[in-house]
């Protein structure tokens, strides 16, 4: 993911083009790789060659919308304001925060940084095997320093990582991906309940998958009745890649057999990291989707069936031509945490903080005479809101009258009276202002 394998792998699939290469999936790859370089233009030509050259692949105009629709998002940004949340960071990769409690006090994530339980290299990325490391928010507002989960939570000898806690913060369920000759052979989803300060050995969950396939990035919604758990899997009966299936809990650790969240959430890409909002709204990464580069981040919505087919993605800032990936969020939905490659972090995947700032709203105006243009003073203005509040505002010497705490989601009424006139109103609304 480092920007220099990108310009490297740019390169080679601009030499194997211009060679001539007969495999027409060169153009696709170097299109991707233009677009995870932001260079939108150029990916989008690419992409529409691969197009000509491969119709009935639809990743040509997957790409092409991709390449427009990010432009756009760059243009007109949402309003969250996303930082990095240099604390958790290090040079390695950090990544999948989750959060520790109901309070959102405590961030759990996955680092490959040094100072862990194992000084063994992933050869596939060079750094340390991944560890399970905890923060917590001190009474200042600031996250502390994030320590080491001890044993046998991290075992040494695994990658531990993507982990989800329920809100008492007492049962985590985390991936475990077990290594052999430093080559990592299986990833599998486990369970770990905490008593005091202590974890109990982890418990593979029985999930009817056939052997050797290989899953993780748990996320689970418990209630009294029902636990819910969506995971990432590439399994037969899916749509390609990686994709999201949904199982639920049966009997102690035993768990139904897997369905697939459907061609509206899944694609022939990838489709990882999912995180089940409170609302049951399912947040989650792909690559398959119209996006701005590598993975973005996406929400999909039930419709009155309780399916997910309604997917949105999440625009810029919260996506960028990186990758993006590994999102939680608040109960409010307005604030959260998030994993990015992005430009302006420490190095490889960081954490990300984001929130959407409150939306503030006044009223101004100035009052006049419609025929002459002369300013009006003293003039009574009546305004009513929906919740039945009632103000009085009065013109001044320049005809203004002001209001600065008109309030989200109301609608107001106006009505402005004076002698001589006839009376005026007028109507406005802060609903569906975002």
């Amino acid at each position: 993911r480092k920007s220099l394998n990108y310009k490297r792998a740019a390169s080679f699939y601009k030499r194997a083009i211009r060679a001539k290469y007969t495999d027409v999936i060169v153009y696709l790859h170097y299109a991707d790789l233009l677009k995870i370089q932001q260079n939108y233009q150029a990916a989008s030509k690419y992409y529409n060659e691969y197009s000509k050259l491969n119709p009935t692949d639809i990743r040509g105009e997957i790409g092409k919308k991709s390449c427009e629709f990010a432009q756009k998002w760059l243009k007109n940004p949402t309003r969250y304001i996303v930082n990095p949340l240099s604390v958790l960071n290090s040079k390695n990769s950090d990544f999948s925060p989750s959060f520790g409690n109901s309070d959102y006090n405590e961030i759990y994530f996955t680092s490959s940084r040094e100072g862990g339980l194992s000084q063994d290299i992933d050869e596939r990325t060079g750094e340390n095997y991944t560890d399970i490391y905890v923060s917590k928010l001190q009474k200042t507002g600031k996250w502390n320093s994030p320590d080491l989960l001890p044993a046998p939570i991290n075992s040494g000898n695994a990658h531990e990582g993507s982990s989800f806690l329920n809100k008492r913060g007492n049962r985590m369920y985390f991936t475990k991906c077990s290594a052999e000759d430093k080559k990592i052979n299986n990833c599998s989803i486990y369970v770990s309940t905490k008593k005091g300060k202590l974890w109990s050995d982890p418990q593979l969950l029985q999930i009817d998958v056939d052997s050797g396939i290989t899953i993780g990035h748990p996320s689970v919604l418990e209630s009294e009745n029902e636990f819910i758990l969506v995971f990432s899997a590439e399994m037969s009966g899916g749509y390609g890649g990686n994709d999201l299936w949904i199982t639920t809990k049966e009997k102690r650790n035993s768990w139904s057999t897997p369905v697939n969240l459907g061609p509206a959430v899944n694609t022939p890409g990838d489709e990882q990291f999912p995180f089940l909002h409170e609302s049951g709204d399912l947040y989650f990464a792909s690559n398959g989707h119209v996006g701005m580069g590598g993975l973005d981040i996406f929400v999909a919505q039930k419709d009155e069936n309780e399916i997910y087919s309604l997917v949105n993605n999440l625009k810029y800032p919260i996506n960028s031509a990186s990758d993006d990936f590994g999102i939680i969020v608040e109960r409010s939905s307005e604030r959260g945490y998030l994993t990015s490659n992005r430009k302006g972090g420490k190095g490889g995947d960081d954490i990300y903080q984001f929130e959407l700032p409150k939306l503030e709203f006044s009223l101004k105006g100035t009052i006049t005479d419609s025929k002459t243009g002369e300013i009006l003073t003293g003039v009574e203005v009546k305004l009513t809101s929906s919740d039945s509040s009632t103000y009085t505002l009065i013109s001044d010497n320049t005809g203004l009258y002001r209001k600065s705490d008109i309030q989200p989601i109301t609608s107001y009424d106006l009505l402005i009276e004076y002698d001589g006139y006839l009376n005026k109103t007028a109507s406005f609304t802060t609903k569906d202002v975002h």
